[in-house]
């Protein structure tokens, strides 16, 4: 036990990219995601939805999705305490629920927990 090393990680800010090869091609990403956001009608158009999903951006186009912010403060409400990686999981799961289409980003939460 003196020997026990403890690592603590501070997960705060959330930065997905995802490419529309990893989507089905069926899907309208603009539409979908678009009906689920709350858009930024200064930023958006017919080839880009911008928007908020509670605290975090969310911009989309026909060829990706982009979603940053502060993944602690989106799941808890504010972001004074770091996430855990179990907390991580659920909040990845919340996301994914509310944006339908992003049944992939587990594949990227499994990376992301390999990398810590």
């Amino acid at each position: 036990m003196d020997n026990m090393i403890i690592i603590n990680v501070m997960i705060d800010t959330l930065n997905i990219s995802i490419d529309r090869s990893g989507i089905d091609e069926n899907i309208d990403l603009i539409g979908e995601i678009g009906a689920r956001i709350e858009i930024d009608p200064y930023n958006s158009n017919e080839l880009k939805v911008e928007g908020k999903l509670g605290n975090l951006k969310v911009v989309v186009t026909g060829m990706e999705i982009r979603i940053y912010g502060s993944i602690a403060k989106y799941l808890k409400g504010d972001n004074l305490e770091t996430l855990s990686l179990e907390e991580l999981k659920m909040a990845i799961e919340k996301l994914e629920k509310e944006l339908v289409v992003l049944q992939m980003i587990n594949i990227l939460l499994i990376h992301l927990l390999f990398m810590i």
